[in-house]
């Protein structure tokens, strides 16, 4: 890329731009990285890009058809592609050019997380391991029975628990709450682990 001299220093304003409204250091480094990538790859096999007005819909669609070739899931094209986005409209707000090469690009589709299921002994030697540990022993049931967040278990406290209806109260994300029924197991595991549990004023 002949003129990359230029493209670093629109990278540079953009990056005071950034700054300007407090986003995140991640972020910025992020969208630094993302943008850097892209035009060392335009540079490299488009070499008629000498300035950001070159730049073109297929620089961009080329550029992550590549990513897709190396491997790259479509979460992390999705994500360099709103980087893109964000440092053409810096360049159109600045009048840099007139028009974003990313406006019509489509965001690449995110892959499905598939669900991974334990097997029936894979489940029993979990639990076996965690047998003589009352403590873990409870928090695998409470996992392997209710299906809670880790961060919703961390948060239960001695009052989101009713071991004689056989309800626990869960406070979740927007500190929505929600109950949910126990299964006999779960009860009897969360029983043994308060008998054992050190005294103390912390619920």
């Amino acid at each position: 890329m002949n003129n990359k001299k230029s493209f670093e220093q629109h990278l540079a304003d953009f990056v005071r731009e950034l700054q300007g409204k407090n986003s995140s250091p991640l972020t910025i480094t992020a969208y630094t990285t993302d943008i850097r990538q892209f035009l060392t790859y335009a540079g490299e096999n488009n070499l008629t890009v000498q300035s950001p007005t070159d730049i073109t819909k297929q620089d961009i669609t080329d550029f992550l058809s590549s990513l897709s070739q190396q491997g790259r899931s479509g979460v992390t094209r999705a994500r360099k592609l709103v980087a893109l986005k964000e440092f053409f409209l810096f360049l159109i707000n600045n009048g840099m050019i007139t028009k974003s090469p990313c406006e019509t690009v489509s965001m690449p589709k995110r892959e499905k997380k598939q669900r991974n299921y334990l097997r029936p002994d894979e489940y029993a030697t979990l639990l076996s391991v965690a047998g003589s540990h009352p403590r873990d022993f409870a928090i695998l049931q409470l996992f392997l029975q209710t299906g809670i967040r880790v961060g919703e278990l961390v948060q239960l406290k001695l009052g989101d628990i009713n071991l004689k209806e056989g309800v626990l109260k869960i406070t979740g994300k927007g500190n929505k709450q929600r109950e949910i029924d126990l299964e006999k197991k779960a009860i009897l595991s969360l029983k043994n682990y308060l008998q054992t549990r050190q005294q103390t004023s912390d619920d």
